[in-house]
């Protein structure tokens, strides 16, 4: 999640609100190994149809603004999500692994939204 969060980095999870927004950074379950964690921004909820075309992200047609990006979003994506469903992407998107590679991530695989970073003190 370069360049909002990096390596040494303490970060504090809110588990219990589930009520999840667009631009939220969550931490959520790998689909192949349920003991691996990832982080990551939600950019598509539940219900929306996310695009990705011409390194632009479109959500329902209407080109979203990313102040936060880092490089450029490669990749054709086209994906309805459905109820429960939502899209993620990393800030770094030119060295991200995230819903352009393994589709959407289900709610009940997010453990909890990122509310609070500790700049790691070991550099």
């Amino acid at each position: 999640m370069s360049p909002t969060y990096n390596s040494g980095d303490y970060l504090l999870v809110d588990k219990i609100n589930q009520d999840f927004a667009r631009e939220d950074i969550v931490v959520f379950k790998s689909k192949a190994e349920q003991r691996t964690f990832h982080i990551k921004r939600i950019i598509g909820l539940p219900g929306e149809k996310v695009e990705i075309k011409d390194n632009k992200v479109m959500i329902n047609g209407q080109t979203l603004n990313e102040p936060y990006t880092e490089g450029e979003t490669f990749g054709d994506v086209s994906i309805q999500l459905e109820q429960d469903q939502y899209f993620v992407l990393g800030d770094n998107r030119t060295k991200s692994l995230d819903s352009r590679k393994f589709g959407f991530v289900k709610k009940s695989n997010i453990q909890g939204e990122i509310f609070y970073k500790i700049s790691g003190l070991i550099k």
